[in-house]
């Protein structure tokens, strides 16, 4: 069995393109499953099975072989972010191609030959948000983790120790336990909490403020 297809572009934050199971006996076309990934996580999932009149004129099996993977709505407003897509449920998944998104559209980066300019601050800010935003994102599956397996005092300890690289004060130690266990926050509300606060921001400008460049 051999895979085909390739990515076309991101419109309208999702992704389009084709893809099949190719059998070589037979020469028949079967359905594939496509997965969109980031680094290493999957951010969307689809079945190659929408009919496209192209596909059948190129000969693509009856032409019921296009897919579009919807991505998260964070995309429409982050980028630029590289993406790949690949074939699964063919037995070893095959890469179909990398297209880079930014704001929920093919990057213009990407749009022709040639060096590409040096992104400027602006591009910076949004693909270090980007980074920020998957950080934080394994740190919550942590914290719910550290939760069910420890207890509400193991995840208040975690969150601080992770993203303030120290112990709660007892103050905020024992009311966050206690609004923890009446229901009051969860393990995102806590990491928002943390996250938002004056303390927090100060380290995260910190680095940018060191890298700055004297006038």
């Amino acid at each position: 069995m051999t895979i085909r297809g390739r990515i076309e572009g991101v419109h309208d934050n999702r992704v389009i393109g084709w893809a099949a199971a190719v059998d070589e006996r037979s020469g028949l076309y079967r359905v594939v499953a496509v997965e969109a990934m980031v680094g290493d996580q999957p951010v969307g999932r689809g079945r190659a099975d929408r009919l496209r009149a192209e596909l059948k004129r190129e000969g693509i099996g009856a032409g019921g072989h296009g897919f579009e993977i919807q991505l998260p709505t964070a995309f429409r407003h982050t980028g630029p972010v590289p993406l790949r897509v690949r074939a699964i449920g063919a037995g070893v998944p095959v890469e179909l191609g990398t297209v880079v998104v930014f704001r929920g559209e093919t990057s213009p980066l990407l749009a022709g030959p040639g060096l590409e300019p040096p992104p400027g601050d602006a591009d910076l800010d949004i693909v270090l948000g980007y980074i920020r935003s998957v950080s934080h994102s394994v740190v919550l599956a942590h914290a719910e983790e550290v939760q069910a397996e420890l207890g509400h005092a193991a995840l208040v300890a975690y969150l601080f120790g992770r993203l303030l690289e120290r112990m709660p004060d007892r103050e905020a130690y024992e009311s966050y336990q206690a609004a923890l266990r009446v229901g009051a926050l969860d393990a995102r509300g806590l990491l928002v909490e943390i996250v938002q606060s004056a303390e927090y921001r100060s380290r995260e400008a910190q680095p940018a403020a060191a890298g700055q460049r004297p006038a």
